[in-house]
C-alpha cells in the first residue's frame, strides 16, 4: 500500500499518543473512514 497521497486525519495524534502509552489497541469505525490508512501511516513497517 502506498501512502504518498496520505492526508493526515484529526485522530492521528490520538492514535500516536495511545500507541506510546499502550503497545496495541483496536481501531473501530464504519467502512471507508480511513482506519487502515491511519494505522498504516503510523506503523513501523
Amino acid at each position: 500500500m502506498e501512502l504518498k497521497n496520505y492526508r493526515p486525519r484529526i485522530v492521528d495524534a490520538r492514535i500516536e499518543s495511545m500507541l506510546s502509552a499502550f503497545g496495541a489497541f483496536c481501531i473501530e469505525g464504519p467502512k471507508w473512514c480511513g482506519k487502515t490508512w491511519s494505522a498504516s501511516s503510523l506503523s513501523r513497517l
